[in-house]
Protein backbone atom coordinates (compact mmCIF):
# COMPACT_ATOMS: atom_id res chain seq x y z
CA UNK A 1 0.00 0.00 0.00
CA UNK A 2 1.49 3.60 -0.99
CA UNK A 3 1.91 5.60 1.85
CA UNK A 4 -0.06 9.20 1.74
CA UNK A 5 2.85 11.17 2.26
CA UNK A 6 4.43 9.88 -0.80
CA UNK A 7 1.19 10.79 -3.12
CA UNK A 8 1.81 14.32 -1.32
CA UNK A 9 5.53 14.11 -2.32
CA UNK A 10 4.78 13.69 -6.14
CA UNK A 11 1.86 15.86 -6.36
CA UNK A 12 3.68 18.46 -4.52
CA UNK A 13 6.61 18.24 -6.76
CA UNK A 14 4.36 18.35 -10.23
CA UNK A 15 2.96 21.43 -8.78
CA UNK A 16 5.76 22.86 -7.81
CA UNK A 17 6.72 23.14 -11.83
CA UNK A 18 3.48 24.01 -13.02
CA UNK A 19 2.57 27.17 -14.32
CA UNK A 20 2.72 28.43 -18.13
CA UNK A 21 4.97 28.62 -20.95
CA UNK A 22 5.94 30.14 -24.86
CA UNK A 23 7.65 29.21 -27.16
CA UNK A 24 8.65 30.71 -30.91
CA UNK A 25 11.32 30.03 -33.52
CA UNK A 26 11.02 28.83 -37.09
CA UNK A 27 9.68 25.73 -38.19
CA UNK A 28 10.57 23.99 -41.71
CA UNK A 29 10.64 20.84 -43.84
CA UNK A 30 13.45 18.72 -44.84
CA UNK A 31 11.25 16.95 -46.60
CA UNK A 32 7.33 16.59 -47.28
CA UNK A 33 5.51 14.79 -49.60
CA UNK A 34 2.15 16.19 -49.46
CA UNK A 35 4.20 19.31 -50.77
CA UNK A 36 7.30 17.78 -52.80
CA UNK A 37 7.96 21.22 -54.59
CA UNK A 38 7.38 23.64 -51.79
CA UNK A 39 9.98 25.25 -49.59
CA UNK A 40 7.97 24.97 -46.53
CA UNK A 41 10.04 27.13 -44.05
CA UNK A 42 7.98 29.70 -41.31
CA UNK A 43 7.59 31.20 -38.19
CA UNK A 44 6.06 28.93 -35.52
CA UNK A 45 4.13 30.11 -31.96
CA UNK A 46 2.94 27.60 -28.93
CA UNK A 47 1.17 28.50 -25.53
CA UNK A 48 0.39 25.93 -22.90
CA UNK A 49 0.80 24.83 -19.58
CA UNK A 50 3.35 23.24 -17.61
CA UNK A 51 2.62 20.03 -15.46
CA UNK A 52 5.86 18.79 -13.33
CA UNK A 53 7.77 16.64 -16.99
CA UNK A 54 4.85 17.42 -18.96
CA UNK A 55 3.43 20.39 -21.23
CA UNK A 56 0.47 20.45 -22.96
CA UNK A 57 0.04 22.97 -25.57
CA UNK A 58 -1.34 24.75 -29.11
CA UNK A 59 1.01 25.65 -31.37
CA UNK A 60 0.18 27.61 -35.00
CA UNK A 61 3.01 27.66 -38.16
CA UNK A 62 2.84 29.49 -41.27
CA UNK A 63 4.77 27.46 -43.62
CA UNK A 64 4.62 29.79 -46.86
CA UNK A 65 7.84 32.44 -46.41
CA UNK A 66 8.76 31.07 -49.71
CA UNK A 67 6.80 29.96 -53.02
CA UNK A 68 3.03 30.44 -53.90
CA UNK A 69 1.91 27.62 -51.77
CA UNK A 70 0.07 28.93 -48.35
CA UNK A 71 0.27 26.67 -46.16
CA UNK A 72 -0.78 26.92 -42.29
CA UNK A 73 -0.82 24.27 -39.37
CA UNK A 74 -2.90 24.35 -36.57
CA UNK A 75 -2.55 22.01 -33.28
CA UNK A 76 -1.91 20.69 -30.20
CA UNK A 77 1.29 18.88 -28.69
CA UNK A 78 1.95 17.24 -25.49
CA UNK A 79 5.54 16.97 -24.53
CA UNK A 80 7.28 15.14 -22.18
CA UNK A 81 10.83 15.40 -20.91
CA UNK A 82 12.62 12.49 -21.51
CA UNK A 83 15.89 12.80 -19.63
CA UNK A 84 17.15 15.78 -17.92
CA UNK A 85 20.81 16.89 -16.52
CA UNK A 86 21.99 20.11 -14.44
CA UNK A 87 25.48 22.19 -15.11
CA UNK A 88 26.36 24.79 -12.61
CA UNK A 89 29.21 25.30 -14.94
CA UNK A 90 29.22 28.63 -17.81
CA UNK A 91 31.64 28.23 -20.38
CA UNK A 92 30.76 31.53 -22.43
CA UNK A 93 29.23 34.90 -19.46
CA UNK A 94 26.81 35.59 -22.36
CA UNK A 95 25.94 31.85 -22.82
CA UNK A 96 25.16 29.84 -19.79
CA UNK A 97 23.45 26.26 -19.98
CA UNK A 98 22.39 24.85 -16.45
CA UNK A 99 20.13 22.27 -17.81
CA UNK A 100 19.87 19.91 -20.76
CA UNK A 101 16.79 18.34 -21.19
CA UNK A 102 15.91 15.32 -24.06
CA UNK A 103 12.30 15.49 -24.94
CA UNK A 104 9.31 13.81 -26.71
CA UNK A 105 6.23 15.02 -27.85
CA UNK A 106 3.40 13.55 -30.04
CA UNK A 107 0.16 15.97 -31.28
CA UNK A 108 -2.77 16.36 -33.97
CA UNK A 109 -2.91 19.18 -36.46
CA UNK A 110 -4.64 20.37 -39.39
CA UNK A 111 -3.01 22.14 -42.01
CA UNK A 112 -4.93 24.35 -44.14
CA UNK A 113 -4.36 26.45 -46.99
CA UNK A 114 -4.19 26.95 -50.68
CA UNK A 115 -1.86 24.47 -53.15
CA UNK A 116 -1.07 25.53 -56.70
CA UNK A 117 -0.73 22.26 -58.94
CA UNK A 118 1.11 23.59 -61.84
CA UNK A 119 0.90 25.72 -65.09
CA UNK A 120 -2.13 23.98 -66.37
CA UNK A 121 -4.12 25.04 -63.53
CA UNK A 122 -3.46 28.44 -62.72
CA UNK A 123 -6.24 28.09 -59.58
CA UNK A 124 -5.04 27.07 -56.66
CA UNK A 125 -6.76 24.27 -55.03
CA UNK A 126 -7.90 24.41 -51.01
CA UNK A 127 -5.52 22.21 -48.71
CA UNK A 128 -7.27 20.87 -45.49
CA UNK A 129 -6.36 17.89 -43.97
CA UNK A 130 -5.42 16.39 -40.59
CA UNK A 131 -1.96 15.64 -39.48
CA UNK A 132 -0.68 13.24 -36.49
CA UNK A 133 2.95 13.56 -35.33
CA UNK A 134 5.99 12.58 -33.10
CA UNK A 135 8.79 14.53 -32.15
CA UNK A 136 12.50 14.29 -30.58
CA UNK A 137 14.44 17.28 -29.39
CA UNK A 138 16.83 18.75 -27.21
CA UNK A 139 16.05 21.96 -24.86
CA UNK A 140 19.60 23.52 -23.76
CA UNK A 141 18.47 25.91 -20.44
CA UNK A 142 20.23 29.02 -19.74
CA UNK A 143 18.04 29.39 -16.62
CA UNK A 144 16.17 27.37 -14.27
CA UNK A 145 14.88 29.38 -11.99
CA UNK A 146 12.49 30.70 -11.37
CA UNK A 147 11.56 29.56 -15.07
CA UNK A 148 12.91 27.59 -17.62
CA UNK A 149 14.48 30.24 -20.37
CA UNK A 150 16.62 28.54 -23.24
CA UNK A 151 16.50 27.36 -26.52
CA UNK A 152 14.81 23.91 -28.32
CA UNK A 153 16.20 22.30 -31.12
CA UNK A 154 13.81 19.44 -32.45
CA UNK A 155 12.32 17.41 -35.18
CA UNK A 156 8.56 16.64 -36.28
CA UNK A 157 8.02 13.54 -38.05
CA UNK A 158 4.49 14.04 -39.04
CA UNK A 159 1.79 12.19 -41.16
CA UNK A 160 -1.11 13.07 -43.21
CA UNK A 161 -3.80 11.03 -45.57
CA UNK A 162 -2.61 11.13 -49.16
CA UNK A 163 -4.36 14.20 -50.96
CA UNK A 164 -5.20 13.86 -54.38
CA UNK A 165 -4.47 16.98 -55.38
CA UNK A 166 -4.19 16.75 -59.04
CA UNK A 167 -6.81 15.27 -59.76
CA UNK A 168 -9.12 17.34 -57.60
CA UNK A 169 -7.82 20.23 -59.90
CA UNK A 170 -7.58 18.29 -62.88
CA UNK A 171 -10.95 17.35 -64.87
CA UNK A 172 -11.29 16.28 -68.27
CA UNK A 173 -9.47 13.53 -70.52
CA UNK A 174 -5.71 13.60 -69.99
CA UNK A 175 -5.50 13.55 -66.37
CA UNK A 176 -2.40 12.17 -64.75
CA UNK A 177 -3.49 9.59 -62.86
CA UNK A 178 -2.46 10.19 -59.01
CA UNK A 179 -0.05 8.38 -56.66
CA UNK A 180 -1.42 4.96 -54.57
CA UNK A 181 0.41 6.11 -51.43
CA UNK A 182 -2.24 6.03 -48.78
CA UNK A 183 -0.35 8.61 -46.23
CA UNK A 184 2.06 11.24 -47.11
CA UNK A 185 4.91 11.80 -44.63
CA UNK A 186 6.63 14.78 -43.69
CA UNK A 187 10.08 15.86 -41.45
CA UNK A 188 10.39 18.67 -39.76
CA UNK A 189 12.76 20.47 -38.28
CA UNK A 190 12.34 23.21 -35.35
CA UNK A 191 14.53 25.81 -33.76
CA UNK A 192 12.23 27.56 -30.50
CA UNK A 193 13.20 29.71 -27.94
CA UNK A 194 11.39 28.90 -24.88
CA UNK A 195 9.83 31.32 -22.04
CA UNK A 196 8.14 29.70 -18.70
CA UNK A 197 8.47 26.97 -16.52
Amino acid sequence: MVKPWVILLLVGSGVAEAGPTTRFGLTGAFADQSAPDAAQLGPLFAVGERFGSFVGEIDYAYLSFFGANIDHRLGVTLRADLSRTYSGICTLPYACTRGTTFFGEAGIAERFGHLSVDAQHPDPIAKNEPEAHIGLGIELENQLEPYRNGWQFGLRFAMTPSQAAVATACRGSGCPTTSSRAVDTAVLFEWMYVLGR
